[in-house]
């Protein structure tokens, strides 16, 4: 009786008792994200997101077989010249009815699934093809892949580089691998081990978002990389000095290590230039260009020199 009255009240969303059951575990799940001891009501916004939610869920198979999900590039450069250094291969989906959706959105659905096996496959293959013309027109750019956590379990993610790596006359040299602070879940030695691997295969590891989780300085010491990515969250907060602090500290914890840096999320030239000021060398972000299509970066001068602050 309580679901036939839900159904009554929201007849343009909950079409069932498996809807309703939906909306209630969304307003439980924000309950529980807001705090413990607390009632959340279920309102209008959440019934939206999980409506949302569930038109992407049904439709990111079928998108991931159709090819709808692809690479975008996002130019990587060095701060004081602005010469294009790499990119980063970024997943975006476009659909007719629900417009952009975001890899916030489908990431987690496909891991939940399982179908995020066939559609980094499909990703990574296609990379791998652009990078040709990729190559031709910056001769000497890197290409970085993301991967989910979960493909390092069973060693999937290795069983896929290698395949493409033997498919290229040189393996996969100029291919860097991000990872995030939240992979270092598995055994020290486990990572290591899969990493090394992975490195024998030609590509390069840097850690992405650094800074955004908790990680162990000691265990960053032993991991084989050779990259840290800044939080792009530093980035947009350096007009405050405690950020600027972080920052600067994290470029002299690389120079320790021997280790490049990027900062992600550059927006303006007021952070272009306190970067520069700390000693950064290379950075990504919207003041040089945003995520495009292969066609589109393939126009892109060999250096990006903003006119103005991004919008």
């Amino acid at each position: 009786a309580t679901f036939s009255a839900g159904a009554a009240l929201f007849p343009n969303h909950a079409q069932s008792i498996n809807d309703l059951l939906i909306y209630a575990d969304t307003a439980l799940l924000s309950a529980k994200e807001s705090g413990r001891n607390q009632i959340k009501w279920l309102n209008a916004k959440m019934m939206t997101a999980t409506t949302r939610k569930t038109k992407v869920d049904s439709k990111l198979a079928v998108a991931i077989r159709e090819g709808q999900i692809f690479p975008h590039y996002q130019a990587e450069v060095e701060l004081s010249t602005g010469k294009i250094i790499g990119f980063e291969a970024l997943a975006r989906w476009h659909d007719q009815e629900l417009g952009m959706v975001s890899p916030a959105e489908f990431i987690p659905l496909a891991e939940q699934s399982g179908a995020i096996d066939p559609l980094t496959e499909r990703l990574f293959a296609q990379v791998v093809k652009d990078s040709h013309a990729i190559r031709a027109r910056f001769p000497n750019a890197t290409i970085a892949l993301n991967s989910s956590p979960q493909l390092l379990t069973g060693k999937r993610l290795l069983t896929m580089l290698s395949h493409l790596a033997s498919e290229l006359e040189n393996g996969l040299d100029g291919f860097v691998l991000e990872i995030t602070e939240t992979d270092f879940s598995l055994s020290p030695q486990e990572l290591a081990s899969q990493l090394q691997a992975i490195m024998g295969l030609g590509v390069r590891i840097a850690i992405d978002d650094f800074g955004k989780s908790y990680s162990s300085l000691s265990r960053l010491a032993s991991m084989p990389i050779q990259k840290l990515k800044i939080d792009m969250s530093f980035t947009a907060g350096m007009e405050r000095e405690e950020n600027v602090k972080i920052v600067s500290a994290i470029l002299a914890l690389a120079q320790s290590l021997s280790l490049e840096v990027t900062a992600e999320g550059v927006e303006n030239r007021f952070q272009q230039d306190t970067l520069i000021g700390l000693g950064c060398q290379q950075a990504q972000g919207y003041f040089y260009a945003k995520p495009m299509q292969l066609q589109e970066i393939l126009t892109l001068a060999p250096h990006l020199i903003p006119e103005k602050d991004a919008c």
